[in-house]
Formats: C-alpha cells, structure tokens, sequence
C-alpha cells in the first residue's frame, strides 16, 4: 500500500525530513516544475502522489491512461 502523507512515507529523510527543503516547498505550496528520478522502488511515484493531494494538480495516472488509450485509439498517432 503506498503512503498517503509524509507521516506514512518511509525514507529519503535527507531531503523529506520535518524542516527539510523539498518538504517545505511542498507545504507551503511554493513547488515549481520537479523532476523525481531514480532506482525502482525509491517512493517516486509515492511522492509524486503525496505531491498532487496536497496541491491542485492532475493526477498522474488518470493524464497517463488518458493519453494512452488515444494513441491507442489513433492507430500510433498522438492526436490532441
């Protein structure tokens, strides 16, 4: 089961810990553009999900299903 909130995610204490820079720009909703990469099983996608409830975004499996399934649709062909 992947954490739902800081409090539930284990690791990468370094950059997530109480205080820490990232957590703090995720907090305070001041996050720009951020790319998360790594080794599988790292808590990217976790992060990245903790990331979107606590602000406005799209969520990232709901973009990625939608734009897979028009490509597809559309024969190979990314059609908007």
């Amino acid at each position: 089961m992947s954490p739902r909130n800081f409090e539930e995610f284990v690791g990468q204490d370094d950059i997530l810990g109480s205080g820490k820079l990232l957590r703090r720009l995720i907090e305070n909703d001041n996050l720009c553009s951020t790319i998360f990469f790594g080794p599988p099983g790292t808590g990217k996608s976790a992060l990245a999900r903790i990331v979107a409830s606590k602000q406005n975004f799209i969520k990232t499996s709901k973009c990625s299903d939608d734009w897979r399934n028009r490509y597809k649709k559309n024969n190979g062909r990314c059609k908007v």
